[in-house]
């Protein structure tokens, strides 16, 4: 695989070295469709000449089934659509591009985000662990980011509709929310200002 290269560059001894640069990101639809007035959209990603063909098809395949067994499979058998939706985001931040999947279900408001996070140099999926440390962060730091924006999300969804919902279910789902097997379980992703 190819990847851009600054062949001047030296190290400490004088002799010259190859300094991997990240590609250029693009991401398009690897798959549309509209069912019942419903869109959705599987990105693929093209990373000029670095080979992306796993990570995409790992995408693919997650997203598809979702497609498939929560549309085409409910229309087989005579029900309504379960999934009314799946669009995509995505950013690069140097050398990571993030791709963030919204997906949204029928008859509730909970909406499912599926992240996936993938080396601008070698077109591989990038473990959390990998994420922070292309960001230059510590896993400390980048975890204490997601505690406190899930917490002030909690404490402004209760600011608005405190006085509408019960308070002590609103402190369970906090609570829920913020417990440490759930925010396990939290994906990050860049952002534009190189955090997460």
């Amino acid at each position: 695989q190819n990847t851009e290269t600054q062949p001047d560059s030296t190290d400490k001894e004088g002799q010259h070295t190859q300094q991997t640069q990240p590609a250029q990101a693009q991401v398009r639809d690897a798959f549309s469709d509209t069912v019942e007035d419903c869109c959705f959209h599987i990105p693929k990603i093209s990373l000029g000449d670095i080979s992306v063909e796993q990570t995409n098809a790992h995408i693919y395949e997650e997203l598809y089934h979702l497609v498939q067994e929560g549309v085409y499979h409910c229309l087989d058998d005579g029900y309504s659509i379960w999934y009314t939706g799946m669009v995509y985001q995505w950013l690069q931040v140097g050398q990571v591009l993030s791709v963030v999947v919204q997906v949204e279900s029928a008859g509730n408001d909970v909406i499912d985000y599926y992240v996936y996070n993938i080396s601008a140099v070698n077109g591989q999926l990038l473990s959390d662990g990998q994420l922070y440390e292309a960001l230059n962060m510590t896993k400390g730091a980048g975890d204490q980011i997601l505690f406190e924006a899930c917490e002030q999300y909690w404490d402004t969804y209760a600011a608005e509709h405190g006085d509408t919902e019960d308070p002590e279910l609103l402190k369970e789902l906090r609570d829920q929310t913020l417990a440490d097997e759930n925010l396990a379980q939290a994906k990050p992703y860049a952002n534009q200002d190189g955090a997460v």
